[in-house]
């Protein structure tokens, strides 16, 4: 089990994490190409790593393929604690501060955090389960555009130059069309909570897909909640605006506090893309689950490196 104590570990104790992630103390190691355990274990690879040979298709493979870290140069040791830093630590490090950490390239370092919270994304809504019982809901929105070079194409089809300065707060409830879109915060008390952002799709049908029918509403005095019966939810809201926050047990504060946390969050990552403000606010999403239902960093960071080692790393891997 990989503790906290071995840090800065081995590239071999790494090897020897990675190992017991993926195999999970099986005796026979499965071929990520045809899934058969039918396997032998068949010498070393780059003297740490065990190399194995499958039987069934009859190709050679080791502890690295198929995963995230397949056919990356730079170190294990180096990439998990990047995964640590990022992932596990509450406020964690900057890319920019993890790659000066690590002495790893930013362009590097950013390229494999990204891809780890592309595919946190990727299997949150695969393996999504909807909220029940008494849930809470808000929104924030976060300032979000378009002003990287690799986003020209994007704002050329939008008609507008590139901003060079940060974004002015626009009249209003902000937009994704704006450059400040929504996220919405959900909450199950004593349970999960969820950020979702609406690209493409109403506020509702984000409730709708995140919530189970039946399920009891609590919300803010937005006019858009007032539709909710009409979906098979219970409902009711606080006013804000006269100063009411808790009336008994109809509150939103569970929820106004994960928003908090995700602002904290978000504090480090500057010009953010709002077309990747999904996977940003997923990631955030998984460190703040992770940091109510698990009190031991290592299993957390265990639970963060099983993201690398899924089968769909292969399409994303360095």
């Amino acid at each position: 089990m990989f503790t906290l104590g071995r840090f800065p570990a081995s590239e071999k104790y790494c090897v020897y994490v990675l190992r017991k992630a993926r195999w999970k103390d099986s005796q026979k190691a499965t071929c990520p190409r045809c899934n058969s355990t039918n396997t032998k274990r068949d010498g070393w690879y780059r003297s740490s790593y065990q190399k194995y040979y499958c039987y069934d298709c009859g190709r050679s493979f080791n502890d690295k393929t198929g995963t995230l870290f397949h056919y990356s140069h730079t170190t294990l040791d180096k990439w998990f604690l990047a995964i640590y830093m990022f992932f596990v630590l509450w406020v964690d490090c900057s890319m920019r501060e993890i790659s000066s950490e690590l002495s790893v390239p930013y362009e590097r370092c950013y390229h494999f955090i990204r891809t780890m919270m592309q595919l946190v994304f990727i299997y949150s809504i695969l393996k999504r389960t909807k909220l029940k019982g008494n849930v809470e809901t808000d929104e924030l929105y976060k300032k979000a555009g378009l002003k990287r070079k690799s986003c020209q194409a994007q704002i050329r089809k939008i008609g507008r130059k590139p901003r060079r300065r940060g974004l002015k707060a626009p009249k209003g409830r902000g937009t994704f069309e704006k450059d400040f879109p929504m996220v919405v915060s959900m909450h199950q008390r004593g349970g999960a909570t969820r950020f979702d952002v609406p690209i493409n799709r109403q506020l509702l049908d984000i409730l709708c897909s995140n919530v189970q029918n039946g399920s009891k509403l609590f919300t803010d005095d937005f006019p858009v909640y007032d539709s909710l019966p009409l979906y098979g939810f219970g409902h009711e809201s606080v006013n804000h605006p006269d100063k009411e926050h808790a009336r008994g047990d109809v509150h939103v504060n569970n929820c106004e506090g994960a928003t908090n946390l995700y602002r904290i969050w978000m504090l480090k990552l500057m010009g953010v893309n709002k077309y990747n403000l999904p996977a940003y606010s997923k990631t955030i999403e998984l460190i703040l689950n992770s940091r109510r239902e698990i009190s031991d960093r290592g299993e957390k960071f265990m639970q963060a490196l099983s993201y690398a080692l899924t089968p769909l790393a292969e399409t994303f891997r360095q």
